[in-house]
């Protein structure tokens, strides 16, 4: 019995490091979905039992940030309680509208500030971690994302003030194309006919009008919109 668990332990540790290709069956083929789900249950199987026993189970980098940004949005802002309830929804929408790319980042710089401490972001999830121990990851953990968070909301508030004291161009032009679509697609402003036939100069100027009423408006949407738009290059 125990060598045959250690066989299906030793198989599915050997299929996530070294990651064999895939069957060349392809994947709506009934075959392949067997597979692919009587794979899935095993590899789930041998994970809940090697970490039942403490025993190192591999983590990939790929499957780091993702696993972190479902623990993130649902615990850190129950952290934050400096935050008012606006606050903590702005800091819940930050940590979960990420690209793949700043999600990757992000989770990269989170765990080089971790390690500076000696902690292991990883440890979040080690059930045999004590209470305390824990406890300090976590705080860390918080810090971080929020002064990460107070970062982003300080560069919107400089991108808006900077537009409301430019009445004759847009800077950022990139951006502000960018989050007026985003403001027209979420209807917190409009795109009249005429902007199609208006020339470039005048096109900007009603760009930053546009921005800036919706902002007075609805702060907390717009707030939210740059904020993602942001979020995707930090």
């Amino acid at each position: 019995m125990w060598l045959f668990l250690f066989g299906i332990v030793l198989a599915v540790w050997l299929w996530i490091v070294v990651k064999p290709a895939q069957l060349p069956a392809p994947p709506d083929h009934p075959l392949a979905q067997q597979i692919a789900r009587g794979t899935e249950r095993v590899r789930q199987t041998a994970t809940s039992w090697i970490e039942k026993r403490g025993w190192p189970f591999p983590t990939t980098a790929t499957d780091l940030p993702g696993r972190f940004q479902v623990w993130a949005v649902e615990h850190l802002p129950a952290q934050a309680a400096q935050l008012s309830p606006t606050e903590s929804a702005d800091f819940s929408a930050w940590l979960a509208n990420r690209t793949d790319e700043s999600l990757t980042a992000y989770v990269k710089g989170l765990t080089a500030f971790c390690e500076a401490f000696g902690l292991k972001l990883e440890a979040l999830w080690d059930e045999h971690l004590g209470e305390a121990q824990h406890q300090v990851l976590v705080e860390v953990i918080g810090l971080y994302s929020l002064a990460q968070w107070q970062s982003a909301q300080a560069r919107v508030a400089a991108m808006l003030t900077t537009w409301e004291m430019s009445p004759s161009q847009v800077p950022l032009p990139n951006v502000a194309q960018q989050l007026f679509a985003q403001l027209v697609s979420q209807h917190l402003t409009t795109l009249p006919p005429e902007l199609l036939l208006a020339s470039e100069a005048e096109r900007q100027i009603f760009l930053r009008r546009s921005i800036l009423q919706a902002a007075h408006k609805n702060p907390a949407e717009v707030r939210a919109v740059l904020n993602s738009l942001l979020s995707q290059s930090v």
